[in-house]
């Protein structure tokens, strides 16, 4: 492949600086208020974003704010922040370094203190590390400060139950048993309500610990929870809840006349996004609040074509203009689909299905939509619908494989390249390379050398989700009209069969962006092989 100066995709490498910006904007923003309100609408926002740059802008705000404020008075500040960190961390080593330096602080608050090292335990940091930062007392306080601190939240506002089933997925098994007996302890219909909500988690063990505290707090309002969850035609929960149904039988209990209800009423729309680099896409859907004006309620799903669900968290309250504020935002960079729910509602099930049967864990909020949505979100494997779209002579066949380069110019293909570790590494070569050669004719032959490095170190290895990628993206692309794009797609995906992937036009453009991206960021000073500043 000739080494020209082409128009680099839209939202790639020449954004970067302008992402960083809008990210650091976004979290002041958030630190502007000392309330929880806004956090649901950051996380949504920079979780499409570049994750390094969120993480390393949200830690240096905790230093400031730690070593600014030790009285305690901005930890709903330090909440907002490492939830921020919570959603966005993938298993980046500086990150634990940072908090557990800012655990160091001389003079720390208990109140912040606890939470640094509650969020060190739920990222799995080694128990001696943390010992380190502790003593027996806090370990005890700690654990009591985070279940208190949760029930608490279950009492609380929507946003607060939300914001708890979002924390309450942090916690390994045998601490969110001991949350729920916490809840169980509270013996408040908002607590049951909660425990009703658990009971629609996808871990069997969570759901049968829920079905068995509300069994053992049998009342008006718990009976009807179980007799709710019993009605469930999926054996989880229904077949539990049944189960102690049976156990309870003949025990005296007046039922609850009154039901639980979800907070919504229509819908009022549906959103899809292409997939990005890391074969990602946002589901968004939005539901009017009865009595409320132009006010909705959404939920945020974020779906991987190889994971299933990865995330998942809810807005209770925005208006129409802000969800279709943050609906044109996206897309600017990503191409995005618009009014249709039930394809929305097809790909959750396909990615739930998709989750489950890998034995991954499911966000502990899908509980809270599921309840909401009983009989709409379930698991069934999505079905692509890409019948009729190959050429039908091989003229048009040939003329669409010439055109497969050019995918990644569209939105649908933004952030189509690969970025490791390997890939840096190569493009410090080709930086080496373009400062040494740049003007003689052996600088093309070594650029299509470093191509094809990138393509058998980077590229080759993800060619199995590549192609699920490109069998979603054709199916997304034919719902949006743009049948010859479509097209164009299926004969990307046909031809990975029949060419290599060093001589495949698609793949080796691929591996151009991926080397002109890495080496735009080191440039700037951006190296993902860097743990720290």
């Amino acid at each position: 492949m000739p080494f020209n100066k082409k128009k680099k995709s839209k939202g790639s490498v020449s954004y970067t600086l302008l992402e960083k910006r809008a990210i650091e904007e976004v979290l002041d923003k958030l630190m502007d208020s000392n309330k929880a309100h806004g956090i649901e609408k950051a996380v949504s926002f920079l979780l499409d974003k570049d994750s390094t740059m969120v993480l390393k802008s949200s830690l240096s705000r905790l230093k400031n704010i730690i070593q600014s404020d030790i009285s305690g008075q901005h930890l709903m500040k330090v909440t907002n922040l490492l939830t921020v960190i919570a959603e966005v961390y993938t298993g980046e080593g500086f990150v634990p370094e940072e908090i557990k330096a800012a655990a160091r602080t001389p003079g720390l608050s208990r109140g912040a203190k606890m939470l640094l090292l509650s969020f060190l335990v739920n990222l799995g940091t080694d128990e001696e590390q943390i010992a380190a930062l502790i003593d027996i007392d806090e370990l005890t306080e700690m654990a009591e400060f985070a279940a208190d601190n949760l029930a608490g939240m279950a009492r609380g506002s929507l946003s607060e139950r939300l914001f708890f089933l979002q924390e309450f997925s942090a916690f390994d098994l045998d601490d969110q048993e001991e949350i729920m007996k916490k809840l169980a302890e509270d013996r408040s219909d908002a607590a049951a309500e909660m425990l009703g909500t658990l009971a629609y988690t996808y871990e069997p063990r969570i759901v049968e610990t829920a079905v068995k505290l509300l069994g053992q707090d049998l009342r008006a309002r718990t009976f009807a929870i179980l007799r709710e969850l019993a009605e469930n035609r999926e054996p989880v929960p229904g077949s539990i809840a049944k189960r102690e149904l049976g156990t309870i039988s003949g025990k005296p209990v007046r039922d609850s006349k009154r039901k639980w209800k979800k907070p919504f009423g229509e819908i009022y729309d549906a959103v899809v996004t292409s997939f990005d680099g890391k074969g990602s896409r946002a589901v968004w859907m939005a539901w009017k609040l009865p009595g409320r004006k132009n006010r909705l309620i959404g939920v945020n799903f974020l779906i991987n074509s190889s994971l299933g669900i990865k995330d998942c968290f809810g807005t209770p309250d925005l208006t129409r203009k802000e969800f279709d504020s943050m609906v044109e935002e996206i897309s600017q960079t990503a191409s995005v689909l618009r009014g249709n729910p039930e394809y929305c509602m097809s790909l959750i099930r396909g990615a739930l299905d998709k989750s489950l049967a890998q034995g991954l864990p499911v966000p502990a909020e899908l509980a809270f939509w599921r309840r909401c949505l009983k009989d709409e979100i379930y698991c069934r494997g999505y079905v692509p619908s890409v019948n009729s779209l190959l050429p039908k002579t091989q003229k048009m066949l040939q003329e669409s494989f010439s055109r497969t380069e050019m995918l990644l110019d569209y939105p649908e293909f933004t952030g189509w390249y690969e970025e490791t570790p390997e890939v840096y590494d190569i493009a410090e070569t080709f930086l080496d390379v373009s400062g040494r050669f740049g003007d003689k004719p052996i600088f093309e032959e070594r650029v299509e050398q470093l191509i094809t490095e990138v393509i058998n170190r980077a590229i080759r290895p993800v060619i199995p989700e590549l192609r699920e990628r490109l069998l979603l993206t054709a199916d997304f692309i034919k719902k949006t009209g743009n049948r010859n794009l479509a097209g164009d797609t299926m004969v990307c995906l046909a031809s990975l069969d029949s060419v290599p992937p060093e001589r495949h036009p698609f793949i080796r453009r691929m591996a151009y962006e991926s080397i002109s991206s890495a080496a735009y960021n080191l440039e700037n000073g951006i190296d993902i092989r860097t743990k720290t500043n």
